[in-house]
């Protein structure tokens, strides 16, 4: 068995992503919250997303110009956990849980596609993976985004292109 202690207010306990199996309560308050209100997972907000990422590109694009790597492989991991392997898992018809037990959620080769973004810690790898993750966002973001969101062609070339120039120096 296992078992999840969470200590939350009954008025945080509204919002929740599902609903637990009460073993043991006094006077049946969460009871009566699960009774009265609605578990939902998050929906995870595209446009939010595409007005960030190109940012983020450019972001990481500054620390590997500046030398500072560790700080690229932290974001990288970022980028995976808040964006990547939620819109694959999205894709895959699964609940949008970061890297959370991702290897069984994906197939092998979308597993290898991921581990593309894993690098070393030197220029070369982690261009490699920003490469990967930047190709794996134009694709989901195509299979997934509709037309009512609002993509930054603009800023994705730019980005793109800082990137690029960052890595041939």
């Amino acid at each position: 068995m296992h078992v999840d202690i969470k200590f939350v207010t009954l008025d945080e306990f509204k919002d929740r992503v599902e609903d637990p199996k009460v073993l043991y309560e006094r006077e049946g308050a969460l009871t009566k919250v699960i009774a009265e209100t609605k578990s939902e997972w998050t929906k995870l907000d595209f446009q939010w997303i595409e007005d960030r990422f190109w940012i983020w590109i450019h972001y990481a694009a500054l620390k590997i110009g500046r030398g500072e790597y560790f700080e690229a492989l932290d974001f990288l991991s970022y980028l995976r956990i808040t964006i990547i392997s939620l819109l694959m898992q999205l894709r895959k018809g699964v609940l949008p849980r970061g890297l959370r037990k991702v290897e069984f959620d994906l197939t092998d080769s979308e597993l290898t596609l991921l581990k593309k973004t894993v690098p070393v810690c030197n220029k070369d790898s982690i261009g490699k993976s920003y490469r990967q993750v930047i190709g794996l966002y134009c694709n989901l973001r195509e299979e997934l985004f509709d037309n009512t969101i609002n993509k930054l062609d603009k800023v994705e070339k730019q980005a793109s292109d800082y990137l690029e120039t960052v890595l041939m120096k």
